[in-house]
């Protein structure tokens, strides 16, 4: 989370906490930042690990249009398949 605060303009942490992806440990941030092409921007980022490979999922969107997406990407999220 200090990575985001030092490379991340403006960055403010709303949330972070263990959020199991295919039955695997994984970690979920929403964070709060300002974006050089769309200005404020929010964001939730989930991290989990294979055997051999980390997988960082990013969603990113105005504020006012996070919220009304967030149910779609959640879904899109969900029905991803790890292989390894």
């Amino acid at each position: 989370i200090s990575y985001y605060g030092e490379s991340l303009p403006s960055f403010q942490l709303i949330d972070s906490r263990p959020n199991p992806l295919e039955g695997r440990p994984a970690h979920m941030i929403e964070y709060n930042f300002n974006d050089s092409n769309i200005g404020m921007a929010k964001s939730m980022e989930l991290v989990t690990k294979g055997r051999t490979n980390t997988y960082n999922i990013i969603y990113t969107a105005e504020p006012t249009d996070y919220s009304t997406n967030f149910s779609n990407i959640q879904s899109m999220i969900y029905s991803i398949g790890i292989t390894n």
